[in-house]
This record gives C-alpha cells, sequence and structure tokens, in this order.
C-alpha cells in the first residue's frame, strides 16, 4: 500500500483533484512483504576490530539488537536512555566521556529501530590513544545506570518530554516526518498527547526495570579501529580475544 504525506496550506479537496490522474490510473499490486526473522541472541559480549592502520582516531559502536519500533515498550524505553546518552549535555555518557575526560567531542547511545530490525547502540569517535579507557569507561557507566538513575534525573526526563513539543512541530518537515511515524507504526493520530500521558506516570523504578530489560552491557559487540596500537590492549576489556574483520 503505498502512502502519501502532505503538510502545508493546502485544502484537502484539491489534493484530491491533483491526484485524481495518478489514482485513476495506477493499478494497484498485491505485495506480500516477508516477515523479519529475529535476531539471533547473543550469548556474550564480543570485540570486533576494523583495522585503519595509523588511524588518528577509532569510531566506536556498541551495540546489541533490541526491541523494534512498534514495540508496547519502545517510547519508555527511549524515554529511559534519555539521561544514559540520548538527552545530550544531560546524559551520563557525554558528562563523563566528554566533558570529565576530554575523550571524545560527542557521543550517544540510542534505540535504532524500524518495525522490522532494531539496535540499542553507543556511537562515538575517540582519539585512538584512549580507545581501551573510553571503552572501561563506557562499559562502567552502562553496568552503573540501573542503580544510579535518580529521581532528579526522571524530573530532568520528566521536563524534557513534556516541554519539547511545545515547538517541535513547528516547521513543515517536521510536521511531514510526524505524519511519517503515525503512518510507519500504525500510531493513534493523539500518540503525542498520550505519550506525553503516559511520561507523567513513570517512576524511578519504572526506569530501572526498562535499563535492565533492554539494556544488556555483558550481550554488548563492540566494533572499533587502529590494530596495531590497540588491539591486544582491549585484551584488557576480559571480553575474549579480538576480533579482526579484515
Amino acid at each position: 500500500m503505498a502512502k502519501l504525506y502532505i503538510a502545508g496550506a493546502v485544502k484537502h479537496a484539491q489534493i484530491e483533484k491533483s491526484l485524481a490522474q495518478l489514482t485513476d490510473n495506477w493499478s494497484a499490486s498485491k505485495v506480500t512483504l516477508p516477515n523479519s526473522p529475529e535476531p539471533n541472541t547473543i550469548n556474550s559480549a564480543a570485540v570486533y576490530f576494523y583495522d585503519i592502520p595509523q588511524a588518528k582516531q577509532s569510531t566506536l559502536l556498541i551495540a546489541h539488537p533490541s526491541l523494534k519500533a512498534n514495540h508496547t515498550d519502545y517510547f519508555n524505553a527511549t524515554a529511559m536512555n534519555y539521561i544514559l546518552g540520548g538527552g545530550g549535555f544531560s546524559s551520563r555518557l557525554v558528562q563523563q566521556v566528554r566533558a570529565n575526560k576530554g575523550y571524545t567531542y560527542g557521543i550517544q547511545s540510542e534505540f535504532d529501530a524500524t518495525p522490522h530490525s532494531s539496535l540499542f547502540m553507543v556511537k562515538s569517535n575517540v582519539r585512538s590513544n584512549v580507545t581501551l579507557e573510553s571503552l572501561v569507561l563506557i562499559k562502567q557507566i552502562l553496568e552503573e545506570y540501573q542503580d544510579s538513575f535518580t529521581t532528579a534525573d526522571l524530573i530532568t526526563t520528566k521536563n524534557y518530554y513534556l516541554r519539547s513539543d511545545i515547538r517541535r512541530f513547528e516547521t513543515l518537515s517536521a510536521k511531514i516526518a510526524l505524519l511519517e511515524q503515525i503512518g510507519t507504526l500504525n500510531l493513534a493520530y493523539n500518540f503525542v498527547q498520550q505519550r506525553n500521558e503516559q511520561v507523567k506516570t513513570l517512576q524511578v523504578d519504572d526506569i530501572k526495570m526498562f535499563a535492565k530489560q533492554y539494556i544488556n552491557p555483558k550481550k554488548l559487540i563492540y566494533v572499533v579501529g587502529d590494530a596495531k596500537s590497540q588491539a591486544k590492549r582491549l585484551r584488557q576489556l576480559d571480553l575474549g580475544e579480538v576480533i579482526t574483520l579484515n
């Protein structure tokens, strides 16, 4: 089924008239999309290297399969991630890896999801000579997040979600993105208001529960770069032998 999203100062009747020739002459074809298989379960963490000799920085991608965008817990999980790595300077990862240590200019965590696939991931670029130190710190933050989440963190999270919508949908591109989200995930037209009500009910224990359920530091896959100077050092992560991809 084709979907068309339009935002702007245009009447519904005008849109229908402009599309009349297309709808009259476009014959529909029945298409059955295959079901996406669930990703293989990861039993333990592992470190992979894609070697770029003499690289001055390492690109870090740390991830494991997670919940899809149409999962009932997806929004709660993204709210849980705000203080971890989704909230810019409000997040643990930015405060500790960038502001406190200066290992990177930017770092974030997110649920990169569609209705068919999803990853929980942490990504950043760090100086090559602090690759190990960065990974050790990130691993520590992830392991401690569930127990370190506070009432103050919950207030910050709620303030963001409840206040960010004030100017969030001002541009036409933002409105189109909202319509596309509604159409792709089959959401209610007032899903933003529904989710705001959902945020209001969140408690610290809820956040901790979602962190425990959807972030598993013991099953993350680590992908990094410059093997000559860094691969042997990464054995100190105690995650097994470093696997070189190239």
